[in-house]
């Protein structure tokens, strides 16, 4: 019985390493620019990456945790810039306390 149990935990920790290790929580497209929010498996860390293309708007996405700004990614392309594109990347932390505040995010596009 003891052997069972080992294996089953083994396997169960196994199948836990082997999924995927981000899973999308959201991702914005418009006129080849984008905003992503990705939550990691493990639900410690979220990744916020904008992409800018030449003639759109800045792309941004912003972290919050009770009102109070965290981190966010920005990109923008100036109209004299030879750049078509501008990206950026930023990782925030969360907490697995059930009582502590939500991380919240807004983007625009």
């Amino acid at each position: 019985m003891e052997k069972k149990k080992k294996l089953i935990i083994t396997l169960l920790c196994i199948s836990l390493f082997a999924v995927a290790s981000k899973v999308l929580a959201a991702e914005w497209h418009r006129k080849g620019s984008y905003v992503k929010n990705v939550e990691n498996w493990h639900q410690l860390t979220y990744t916020g990456s904008v992409r800018a293309k030449k003639g759109n708007k800045m792309a941004q996405i912003t972290y919050y945790r009770n009102g109070r700004y965290l981190n966010g990614a920005y990109a923008f392309v100036d109209s004299w810039s030879s750049a078509n594109y501008d990206y950026d990347s930023r990782t925030v932390w969360d907490s697995l306390n059930p009582w502590a505040a939500k991380t919240t995010y807004r983007y625009d596009l």
